[in-house]
């Protein structure tokens, strides 16, 4: 990349590529990784101009970075190159949208659908790990349990006999030989709505719980409700102590004011 200076404006660049812009607290390691890139990837960084004027004056640069802190006023911009096999930047195929939702559909019926698409060796890979047992060493004890990692609390980990933190057992792909295919997707930690993936080891498919749109939460479900002043006159400005009429928001008969009785 070259330098940037004051009119420069890059030629290679497209409108498609977004810029980022990467804003530091004061002591939180900016400089510290402008001098990483100024000392491995010089070419491509993008050298400050004194007095901002690389950034009141310049336009933004798509596909860069710039970091910029406000406690020093001192900024400088990066450009970022995506690696083809960083994972970070791997995307989904076409998905296909099933009939089923998280709540009634279970691990068994979606490795059997996913089976039907990709073979007898296709499994289901996760979103997150799932924690089937916690083994205590000291009681000899083993707690099944079949929750999402994030669901799980420190404290849950410990032992409730002897309080020593048990050894977690965990997954993310279901091969089929689970103990568990007959709990829901739901009980699992899947998402209403969500979309999965399942693979053979050449190919993936990725499925959407589209049975569960009619229930889910949709713009439209906002717009219904508007706020206008009894004065269609007034301005814009709201103001203490006068009267709004909601439309569209269901009220109960029983609610309003309370008045407590001497």
């Amino acid at each position: 990349m070259t330098p940037n200076v004051a009119g420069w404006s890059p030629s290679s660049a497209t409108s498609e590529e977004p810029t980022v812009f990467h804003i530091t607290h004061w002591k939180a390691g900016s400089q510290w990784i402008h001098r990483i890139f100024h000392g491995l990837v010089y070419e491509r960084l993008v050298l400050p101009v004194v007095d901002m004027t690389q950034f009141l004056r310049t336009p933004i640069q798509p596909g860069k970075v710039t970091h910029f802190n406000g406690m020093v006023n001192e900024m400088h911009t990066t450009s970022y190159v995506p690696r083809d096999d960083c994972q970070s930047h791997w995307t989904y195929g076409d998905i296909t949208e099933l009939p089923a939702r998280a709540e009634h559909t279970t691990l068994a019926d979606l490795l059997r659908i996913a089976r039907a698409d990709l073979g007898p060796d296709a499994v289901i890979e996760l979103d997150q790990e799932l924690i089937t047992s916690l083994e205590c060493s000291t009681c000899n004890t083993t707690e099944q349990i079949l929750r999402p990692l994030s669901e799980v609390t420190f404290e849950d980990g410990h032992c409730p006999t002897c309080g020593v933190l048990r050894e977690s057992n965990l997954t993310h792909i279901v091969t089929g030989e689970e103990n568990f295919l007959h709990r829901t997707l739901a009980s699992v930690g899947v998402p209403s709505l969500h979309i999965l993936r399942a693979h053979n080891g050449m190919e993936y498919r990725f499925y959407e719980l589209t049975g569960d749109l009619q229930d889910a939460i949709h713009f439209h479900h906002f717009e219904r409700m508007k706020i206008n002043l009894l004065d269609e006159k007034s301005s814009s400005r709201v103001r203490l102590k006068e009267h709004v009429r909601l439309e569209g928001l269901q009220v109960h008969p029983a609610s309003g004011r309370v008045k407590l009785s001497s």
